[in-house]
C-alpha cells in the first residue's frame, strides 16, 4: 500500500511471483478505500480461478506496525496512524497480515539469499526505507522500528523531513528526493543519465551516491555485513555505481569494504508486496 497506489501481487509455494499489478488508488482512511481493495483483490482471484488456493492475504504497508501486526502505529507519509488490519479483513473471507513494507522487503531478501545470516537492506523506494537483519532473523526491536535506517541524520540543518526533523537520509536518497533534485521523474531521469549523458544530472547522480556511501560506511560500523540495495531504484543502479559505492565507503573507513558485500535486489517496486506474500507460503512450509 502507497499514498498514492497499491500493488498487488500473487505468488506461488515456490516464491515466483505469478501475477504483478499496479491499482492507482489514492489512500483515504475510510470504509470505502477498505472495500475497494479488498474488492480488487476478490476480482483478481474470481478471474484466475483461485479461490480455494488462497493460503492468505498479507498487507505490506507504509508504518510501522503494532508488535501484534493488527494495527498501524506510526503512519506519518500516508497518514494512515491507527490503520487496523481489521479494516481489511473484515471484506476478505480469508486469513489476513499486515507488516510494515520495509520488513516485508527483507523477507524477501532473506528469501532470495538463504545463507545470509547478518544484512542491512536499503528499500530504495519513493520514501526511502531500512531494515536489518541479524542472526538471520528480521531485526524489529522493543518498538517495532528497528532499522529505521531513512531518519539517521546526515545533516542536521539539512531539509525538512516528513518526520519533523532535519537532514534525514529520506531527504537525500529516496526517489522522491532524486526526482526533485533532478526536476523530472526517475526513468527518464536514468535515460537521461544513462542514454543521453546529460551533463547536468551526473553530480545529481554522484551526490545521491555520496549521501549514501556515508550512510552505508556508518551502518557498517555497526554491522559488518552485505548491505542489499533494493525497492524501485534497485534495477537503475549499475556495476559501476556498486564500484563507486565501494570505492567510497573505503576510502572513509578504516576498513576496505568489499564491492561483493554490495546486493541488488531484483524484484523492483513490487518487492514489498512479494516479500508480504512470503509470510503465508513460509507458514505453510512449517507446517509440513
Amino acid at each position: 500500500m502507497l499514498k498514492n497506489m497499491f500493488h498487488i501481487t500473487v505468488v506461488d509455494l515456490y516464491g515466483n511471483t505469478v501475477f504483478s499489478g499496479t491499482i492507482q488508488l489514492p489512500y483515504s482512511n475510510t470504509l470505502s478505500y477498505y472495500e475497494e481493495v479488498a474488492g480488487e483483490i476478490k476480482k483478481l482471484i474470481a478471474l484466475n480461478h483461485y479461490e480455494d488456493k488462497i493460503l492468505g492475504i498479507s498487507i505490506a504497508t507504509q508504518g510501522i506496525t503494532s508488535p501484534d501486526n493488527t494495527y498501524v502505529t506510526y503512519g506519518t507519509i500516508m497518514d494512515n496512524t491507527g490503520m487496523c488490519l481489521e479494516d481489511f479483513a473484515k471484506y476478505l473471507p480469508y486469513p489476513c497480515h499486515m507488516e510494515h513494507d520495509s520488513k516485508s522487503a527483507a523477507a524477501l531478501e532473506l528469501w532470495n539469499h538463504p545463507n545470509i545470516n547478518d544484512a542491512v537492506i536499503f528499500l530504495l523506494n519513493r520514501n526511502l526505507g531500512g531494515a536489518l537483519i541479524t542472526n538471520h532473523k528480521i531485526h524489529q526491536g522493543n518498538f517495532m522500528h528497528g532499522g529505521t535506517l531513512e531518519h539517521m541524520c546526515i545533516d542536521s540543518d539539512g531539509p525538512l523531513c516528513y518526520c519533523g526533523n532535519r537532514g534525514c537520509l529520506e531527504t537525500y536518497c529516496s526517489a522522491n528526493a532524486l526526482e526533485k533534485a533532478s526536476g523530472t521523474t526517475i526513468k527518464d531521469f536514468f535515460r537521461m543519465l544513462r542514454e543521453e549523458q546529460t551533463p547536468q544530472f551526473l553530480p545529481i547522480w554522484e551526490d545521491y551516491l555520496n549521501h549514501l556511501a556515508f550512510a552505508m560506511k556508518n551502518l557498517n560500523m555497526v554491522i559488518d555485513a552485505p548491505i542489499i540495495l533494493s525497492g524501485y531504484l534497485a534495477p537503475y543502479i549499475t556495476a559501476e555505481d556498486l564500484e563507486y559505492l565501494a570505492q567510497r565507503i573505503s576510502a572513509s573507513s578504516p576498513f576496505e569494504f568489499q564491492k561483493e558485500n554490495l546486493l541488488i535486489g531484483i524484484h523492483g517496486q513490487y518487492t514489498p508486496a512479494i516479500g508480504a506474500a512470503l509470510f503465508y507460503i513460509q507458514e505453510f512450509i512449517g507446517s509440513i
